[in-house]
């Protein structure tokens, strides 16, 4: 009798033995594949500097390499159009739409809107409005009072006048100051002939309220107008009928866009390299 309650006891014993060595090894495979997986999260994580970077190369410069090629491939189009002896790509599509579907989503934030062209104070209207929940850095200055444009935005639009669709660079606008989330700003563009003149005509149109908002960096224009124009005042104003603003189609933009303190919409680590690898 007490041999079998010694070997029930030891049995009893050497199962409960076994038991806590099975949690514990568990456990500790647990524990090692815990350690494992953080350790392969650390190795993928980048440093906030290399993330800064990609912040800034994306927000800055990606918008650029991608309106590039979107150039590109409508102006494979319009020569093979041309050589075919087809009618313009953009023939009876004018607008004053501005697009920017060929950005990653994240770079279309910055909306920009054409209000059309005042004859009688010879200005672009434009609409600027930050829909991001960070604000747009404008032009600063250096020491030696140089500026240091910060936020700008080149809108392109395409020729349906001519026989073979060319680009045209409507004009490249630089912000003269912050924008705040969520703001908009009215711009009235003054083509630069008449901006720089000092003829007393010119200086009639010049108005130092509107001109303070913004710079117009280049423009295709020229010393042109920016429309057709009824009351055109010979030896002071031209018009380049080809690419008048009202006959221009698929206009699109290409901003580089400047924070001090990124987006919290902006993308994450993974996203980032794609979108900077690709480009």
């Amino acid at each position: 009798m007490n041999k079998k309650k010694f070997l029930a006891s030891f049995t009893l014993l050497a199962s409960t033995a076994l038991l806590f060595a099975c949690q514990s090894n568990e456990s500790t495979t647990k524990s090692s594949e815990k350690i494992v997986e953080t350790s392969s999260s650390s190795k993928d994580a980048i440093s906030e500097e290399q993330r800064n970077k990609w912040l800034k190369e994306f927000y800055e410069e990606v918008a650029e390499t991608d309106g590039s090629n979107y150039h590109n491939e409508i102006e494979e189009r319009s020569q093979k159009a041309w050589n075919e002896n087809q009618t313009n790509i953009f023939n009876g599509q004018a607008s004053l739409n501005v697009t920017n579907d060929y950005l990653p989503s994240e770079l279309t934030k910055l909306k920009v809107t054409l209000d059309g062209y005042d004859e009688s104070t010879r200005r672009l209207k434009v609409t600027v409005t930050n829909n991001y929940d960070e604000t747009l850095i404008g032009t600063t200055t250096n020491s030696n009072n140089n500026n240091l444009y910060g936020t700008y935005f080149t809108l392109y639009g395409y020729t349906t006048l001519s026989g073979r669709s060319e680009r045209v660079k409507i004009a490249q606008i630089a912000l003269a100051s912050d924008l705040p989330a969520g703001e908009s700003i009215q711009l009235e563009i003054l083509p630069s002939a008449l901006a720089n003149r000092q003829t007393d005509y010119a200086k009639k149109l010049q108005n130092s309220e509107l001109d303070s908002k913004y710079y117009l960096l280049s423009s295709d224009y020229g010393n042109s107008l920016w429309d057709i124009t009824k009351d055109q005042v010979m030896g002071e104003e031209i018009i380049s009928e080809q690419i008048v603003l009202s006959s221009l189609a698929n206009i699109y933009i290409v901003p580089k866009l400047v924070f001090e303190t990124y987006p919290s919409t902006a993308p994450s680590d993974s996203e980032l390299e794609n979108l900077i690898s690709n480009n």
